[in-house]
C-alpha cells in the first residue's frame, strides 16, 4: 500500500484533482481539503479522513459536531456527497485490483 503524505499536494494527487462529491477537475489553488468525518465529531486528522473537494460542494456541507446527525435525517447534499465518495472509493478498489 502506497503512503500518501498528507500534505495539500499530496491528497490533490491522491484524488487525482477532481471534487471526491461531484467529479469536477479543479485547480489545485482551488481545492478544499475537506475532513470526511469532522474533528468535532471525533474524526482524525490524517490522510485517511480527508478528501479533495470543489469550493462550491465544501462550503455547502452542514457545519457542527453533528452536522446532519443532530437533525436525524440526511440532507440530499449529504447523501448524495456520501453516494459519490462510496462510489469513487469501489472504483478506486476496483481499478487497483484489476491491477
Amino acid at each position: 500500500m502506497e503512503v500518501i503524505p498528507y500534505t495539500r499536494e499530496g491528497i490533490y494527487e491522491r484524488d487525482g484533482g477532481k471534487c471526491q462529491i461531484c467529479g469536477r477537475a479543479i485547480p489545485l489553488t482551488e481545492a478544499h481539503v475537506d475532513h470526511i468525518i469532522p474533528l468535532a465529531a471525533g474524526g482524525v486528522d490524517s490522510a485517511d479522513n480527508v478528501r479533495l473537494t470543489c469550493a462550491d460542494c465544501n462550503l455547502a456541507r452542514p457545519r457542527g459536531a453533528g452536522g446532519w446527525k443532530e437533525t436525524g435525517r440526511k440532507s440530499r447534499l449529504q447523501s448524495h456527497r456520501e453516494r459519490r465518495y462510496n462510489q469513487v472509493r469501489r472504483d478506486e478498489k476496483a481499478g487497483k485490483a484489476k491491477t
